[in-house]
């Protein structure tokens, strides 16, 4: 059976938030995904918010940059399906391991394929602001990993062209 995994980089990285969809967070990772940059500039397709000013995460390539995020193994079928289902504005795509750095700690376990969340090109627009209890959601979850990973957190998330660190001062 093979072992497949998921990169979550937003509302994801809080562990409360994987529990509510009936994900096991037991052997959850956290890395560096290389080639990739964490941007507020989704859409959300929440109906609260449709035709606001308001986003949420998504990551775009870009082979300059990197963000953290958190690698979480062992997902079953039925996850994707509630994962899908939740995450309906991105597509779900194929990533090489070897963008994953594992900086923070060493992986335990042979992984056979990793997918991440992408936004839908439709909802990009890098003029958008973060959703406010959107942003409090992602900024628990990455200081409930450790005080470096919040800290990265802040530094490679960007909002209208700054990084979070600079834009919440």
């Amino acid at each position: 059976m093979k072992n497949i995994a998921i990169l979550v980089y937003g509302s994801l990285i809080n562990k409360d938030e994987l529990i509510g969809e009936g994900v096991d967070i037991s052997s959850c990772t956290p890395v560096v995904l290389e080639g990739f940059k964490r941007e507020f500039s989704q859409k959300s397709q929440r109906p609260i918010y449709l035709g606001s000013n308001k986003a949420v995460l998504t990551v775009i390539k870009d082979k300059n940059s990197f963000c953290n995020a958190i690698l979480v193994p062992n997902i079953k079928e039925k996850d994707l399906e509630v994962l899908d289902h939740r995450e309906a504005g991105y597509n779900r795509v194929k990533v090489s391991l070897d963008s994953l750095n594992f900086k923070y700690q060493a992986l335990n376990e042979k992984i056979d394929e990793v997918y991440i969340y992408l936004g839908k090109d439709e909802f990009y627009d890098t003029s958008l602001v973060p959703i406010p209890k959107y942003l409090d959601i992602c900024l628990k979850g990455a200081s409930s990993w450790d005080e470096q990973f919040y800290n990265d957190f802040l530094k490679t998330t960007f909002t209208q062209e700054k990084s979070l660190k600079e834009s919440i001062k």
